[in-house]
């Protein structure tokens, strides 16, 4: 073809055909693929972000896991501080002559028995003397009602040995998560809190 014999018109048209051939080739073999793989990176996108959603939910759930797993270890260390696996009767001994010290009790006096087994647990008796005023007595039957250690308290026999002063017997009860039935080990009562060489009688505090 000779391009000098073509019209204006006809070269005019000659370019446009070639321009919109080289748009077609552009078309399928650049920009179709180009396309296809956009659209590709767009699915992986939307996979991605499903991934990242279920990672985001994944992470809450186990961050609410840790959070009640903190509470119910909290819970169980306080369980266990009140229901010891073991009567652990110097600790407790201790706790109930501070009891008394914080109370004002002028004297106590801590008789153990031994523990007795229940159905999955096992309870320790203790007899427990005191003598002080009326509102010292009902401030340590207080204090025991908010010990640490769970203590149950019985019974109360109060009589009056030198006015103000009070005498009190007080019958009561720790417990153990022990099943089995096991002796007091020989302790001998703790009078003073049990701390007193030989079981003497000494006054809270001294």
């Amino acid at each position: 073809m000779d391009l000098k014999n073509l019209t204006f018109k006809q070269r005019i048209m000659l370019v446009a055909g070639v321009a919109l051939l080289l748009m077609v080739l552009f078309g399928v073999f650049v920009l179709r693929p180009k396309i296809s793989q956009v659209g590709q990176l767009r699915a992986q996108q939307r996979e991605e972000e499903k991934k990242l959603e279920a990672a985001k939910l994944n992470l809450t759930r186990l961050q609410a896991i840790k959070a009640e797993a903190v509470k119910i270890e909290k819970e169980w260390l306080k369980l266990n501080q009140r229901f010891p696996e073991d009567p652990d009767l110097p600790s407790l001994l201790i706790t109930l002559q501070d009891a008394a010290n914080e109370a004002g009790i002028d004297f106590i006096s801590i008789s153990p028995g031994e523990l007795a087994p229940q159905e999955g647990y096992s309870e320790l008796s203790l007899s427990i003397s005191i003598s002080g005023t009326f509102f010292d007595v009902v401030d340590l039957l207080y204090r025991l009602e908010g010990l640490s250690r769970e203590v149950r308290v019985d019974s109360v026999d109060i009589g009056v040995s030198d006015y103000p002063e009070l005498s009190a017997s007080i019958t009561t009860r720790a417990f153990t998560m022990s099943g089995a039935a096991q002796p007091a080990q020989g302790q001998p009562p703790a009078e003073g809190g049990g701390t007193g060489a030989g079981g003497a009688e000494t006054p809270p505090g001294t």
